[in-house]
């Protein structure tokens, strides 16, 4: 499988989404952010994004406390800086709040433009 991070270098115009755990920890470690997820003992979304990546902004997201494992997880989007705003970044953040606080992470997905790509 390929990573986020070498997807992100062959394509800086490519939007990218991931929800493999061990990808997306190992891209959102590389760009410092992982410790800033915080995980929660009951069911809860947690929501971050940052420009810490130089081509794409990274929406990085992690479901915790829910009963079953796969409800709980990472998932990660990433948009170029080259397309898309600052202002609609914060609106793609909103809509995952809006969409997706109290589910599970197995079906989150954001409206994304004809470009999308997914790894996984």
């Amino acid at each position: 499988m390929q990573t986020i991070m070498k997807t992100l270098e062959a394509s800086a115009n490519a939007i990218v989404q991931s929800s493999d755990d061990v990808n997306c920890r190992l891209f959102l470690s590389s760009i410092g952010i992982l410790q800033d997820l915080r995980k929660s003992d009951t069911p809860n979304l947690c929501v971050i994004s940052t420009g810490a990546h130089k081509t794409h902004w990274v929406v990085a997201a992690l479901w915790s406390g829910y009963d079953r494992p796969e409800e709980n997880g990472y998932r990660v989007f990433c948009f170029p800086k080259g397309l898309t705003t600052p202002q609609r970044l914060d609106e793609l953040v909103e809509e995952l709040y809006r969409l997706y606080r109290g589910h599970s992470r197995e079906k989150a997905t954001l409206h994304k433009p004809d470009d999308f790509k997914r790894l996984n």
